[in-house]
């Protein structure tokens, strides 16, 4: 119901020439992303099954795809508070700094920056079971 909702959102706000679109897509993603992992992982263990094979992909995939859309959506929302406010605040430097040509360099590095923040420097995705540490007084050096 709300992916539907956010379609015709999005189709109006094409019709009114607004800079919102982009909210709505992100919105989609985030929705989709989110209820077919939490959808798969519940009905996965209402029937019993505890591995799938298709587990392996949704971690792997799905999983940093919901959290690339939730950051997303989050500092997207903060994006348009401040260039509301620059707007209202601001009005004569306002077509300056919120033209379309600023607005789409500002979300290209907010894709940019929310990929590299939640995907990681080493590529495995937000890692929900970190590795061990090892014992206090652990030495690797062996005599």
């Amino acid at each position: 119901m709300c992916v539907v909702i956010n379609v015709l959102t999005y189709f109006n706000l094409r019709i009114q020439r607004t800079r919102m679109q982009v909210m709505a897509v992100i919105d989609n993603l985030f929705l989709l992303a989110t209820g077919l992992s939490q959808m798969f992982t519940a009905s996965t263990l209402y029937v019993g099954i505890t591995s799938h094979w298709f587990s392996g992909y949704l971690q792997t995939f799905v999983w940093p795809l919901v959290h690339i859309t939730q950051m997303m959506a989050v500092y997207m929302t903060v994006l348009i508070a401040c260039n509301r406010y620059i707007a209202i605040c601001h009005p004569y430097r306002a077509e300056r700094l919120c033209s379309l040509t600023v607005v789409r360099i500002k979300v290209s590095l907010l894709l940019k920056s929310s990929m590299w923040l939640c995907l990681g420097s080493q590529g495995r995705g937000l890692d929900p079971y970190p590795l061990p540490l090892p014992p206090v007084g652990f030495s690797q050096k062996r005599f």
